[in-house]
């Protein structure tokens, strides 16, 4: 059988047009010979893009195949390709929120597949799985998150995606929560914005000095609640409160300004993730410094 597909085989080596064109037609000739059935349906795509730009990896944009499936694991390959309408180009370019939006997406179609699995959602992860015969997607947790849980030290995300679940991770639900892991490192080390990065402040930094009075205020009935409320929805609905029993609302709507004196009072910077869960997840006696140093005499409201 070998020597039946040899000269096929030089002319695809070789780059030869071969008997029909093109290497899909050459490639066709070659399953017909070996397997003695015809060749399964093509389906062709548009060029990949980096960016916007068409992928070259001689001139030196994009990736090759090697290093795609390095970076996003072979469901997530297969789902960037299948979700793509064949007539469309396939984006590639995993910096910036690119990476965790795409993860997003395959897990909006996880859940399709749970409550319909038919739907043209629900299919789209079912053909991404290269399992044959793959489990029913388990319990996740978000991309982005696992980005932030990984930037404090206290934090051990095993134990943090158990209490958000209400009961211990299965055997598969743990492979892929630490599969998400290993890729939230490498989108953190190589591709994600500034925005995206942070890490407690070794003391109070500078900019807290400019805290208004009212934000002052605002950490000042923070720091009371600080190792009182552990639940980060319940520290959530609790921020909203403060917020407004201090003043920072306006046309009756909460400002981000008291979520920025956290974010100033612990990070130095005025953005971050979630405050509630930031605080939450903290030791408690830094966080309490912290406000105390942040607020000074806070103004009586």
């Amino acid at each position: 059988m070998v020597r039946d597909v040899g000269p096929l085989w030089r002319d695809v080596r070789r780059g030869r047009e071969g008997p029909a064109g093109g290497s899909r037609d050459r490639s066709n000739e070659i399953y017909r010979a070996v397997w003695k059935k015809e060749p399964p349906l093509g389906l062709a795509h548009e060029f990949f893009n980096l960016g916007g730009k068409k992928m070259s990896t001689s001139k030196g944009v994009g990736a090759t195949a090697v290093e795609l499936v390095r970076i996003y694991p072979p469901e997530f390959t297969r789902f960037l390709m299948l979700r793509t309408h064949p007539k469309r180009h396939v984006e590639f370019d995993p910096a910036g929120p690119t990476l965790p939006r795409l993860v997003d997406d395959y897990d909006r179609a996880a859940d399709a597949y749970v409550s319909e699995p038919e739907s043209d959602l629900g299919k789209v992860w079912r053909l991404s799985q290269v399992s044959p015969d793959p489990e029913p997607p388990g319990f996740r947790v978000r991309l982005s998150l696992l980005a932030d849980w990984l930037q404090i030290p206290s934090v051990v995300p095993e134990r943090e995606a158990e209490a958000r679940k209400g009961s211990p991770l299965t055997a598969a639900e743990l492979r892929e929560l630490r599969r998400r892991l290993e890729l939230a490192k490498v989108w953190l080390e190589r591709w994600a914005p500034e925005e995206a990065k942070f890490s407690v402040a070794p003391s109070l930094p500078a900019a807290a000095a400019d805290l208004t009075p009212a934000q002052r205020a605002f950490l000042g009935k923070v720091r009371d609640e600080i190792g009182r409320i552990t639940d980060p929805e319940a520290m959530h609905a609790r921020l909203y409160e403060i917020a407004k029993e201090v003043g920072l609302q306006q046309d009756g709507r909460v400002t981000q300004e008291g979520f920025a004196a956290i974010y100033i009072a612990l990070l130095g910077t005025r953005h971050g993730p979630r405050a509630a869960w930031l605080i939450v997840a903290l030791d408690p006696e830094l966080v309490r410094r912290r406000f105390d140093e942040a607020a000074g005499d806070p103004v009586k409201v």
